[in-house]
């Protein structure tokens, strides 16, 4: 008897405080599962910038200049610093792989694990998987996307500006094929007429060419990495005099076929190009005869007067890839 009467108070406070007992048991219920999915959180976060699954990039490209000797190859960028290859490829025409095949998309391994993609230039004939070149363009990972840009951003902007003269200086005399040289001064020969960055780095430099009309081969002026000091060729200079001591040239003697020097550079068929060129270590310039970042030209006017200032025009054109993935 009472037993039963004990179960009965059992059961009227279970009634009596049902609401309470549900209650707790609903936290307690909560808890559970908000603990249950905090480990799995920790053990397992997320990816919110980068979907799963990557598995093909898209190509866009602008300005990618033709190299002759030598190729491009794009890396993918892991969280350590270390670079993973990825493709070889040239540009013809936009992108191509090295049967000549459009680079439009490619299928690729790993593309949730790069942070970052690097484009560089490799010698003739590489084919290892390490970088042996330079480095051209790069960019972040942003979402599915990378826009990579060239490194020496401060080498290719709008703001390179410069002038130049018709002299011959050494030739030892102010009056005779004064028309036939192209120097960086000013009319007093003793400051720098282009307004150019210095390149502290030894794989890139400025070059300075000479086209005929209607010609593919140009003539070299020289290479040079400050505006002020001389270039590295006096290949067509008379050695009776010393040249200015800044970048330029004399067209007087030891031309190639189709030159009879000294050249007429006033007669209206000559165009001035100042460029940036890469230097690979061992190896012939990649782009031959063809130019790789114009950064500044000029049409030599018919006429133009010896040791008269002559502007050059701005026609930096920036390069860019763009990946998407997918």
């Amino acid at each position: 008897m009472n037993n039963f009467k004990q179960d009965s108070y059992i059961i009227k406070d279970f009634f009596r405080y049902k609401k309470q007992i549900l209650i707790i048991l609903i936290i307690t219920a909560t808890l559970s599962l908000a603990i249950m999915f905090g480990f799995k959180f920790i053990k397992d976060p997320p990816n919110n910038n980068q979907p799963d699954g990557y598995t093909k990039i898209n190509f866009e490209s602008e300005n990618i200049p033709v190299l002759r000797l030598g190729h491009y190859t794009l890396w993918g960028g892991n969280s350590d610093g270390s670079y993973t290859f990825i493709k070889r490829f040239n540009a013809l025409d936009g992108l191509t792989s090295l049967d000549t095949e459009k680079l439009i998309q490619l299928e690729a391994d790993n593309l949730n694990d790069y942070t970052s993609f690097i484009v560089t230039l490799e010698p003739e004939g590489d084919r290892n998987e390490e970088i042996d070149g330079i480095t051209f363009l790069e960019g972040a990972v942003v979402d599915n996307r990378a826009e990579l840009k060239f490194v020496q951003s401060s080498l290719l902007t709008d703001q390179l500006t410069g002038t130049y003269i018709l002299a011959t200086p050494s030739d030892g005399n102010n009056g005779i094929n004064e028309k036939s040289g192209v120097w960086f001064t000013n009319t007093e020969h003793n400051q720098a007429s282009l307004d150019i960055p210095s390149i502290e780095s030894s794989m890139w430099t400025w070059e300075a060419r000479l086209i005929k009309e209607d010609t593919t081969d140009p003539l070299i002026l020289g290479r040079f990495q400050s505006n002020t000091g001389p270039d590295s060729s006096n290949s067509y200079s008379e050695i009776s005099a010393r040249g200015y001591s800044f970048p330029g040239e004399d067209f007087l003697s030891n031309l190639p076929d189709g030159y009879t020097g000294p050249l007429n550079l006033s007669n209206g068929d000559y165009k001035i190009v100042i460029s940036l060129e890469p230097q690979l270590s061992n190896t012939e310039d990649p782009t031959g005869s063809l130019l790789f970042a114009p950064i500044l030209e000029a049409l030599i006017p018919a006429g133009s007067d010896a040791n008269t200032p002559l502007q050059l025009e701005n026609i930096v054109n920036q390069p860019i890839i763009t990946l998407t993935l997918e």
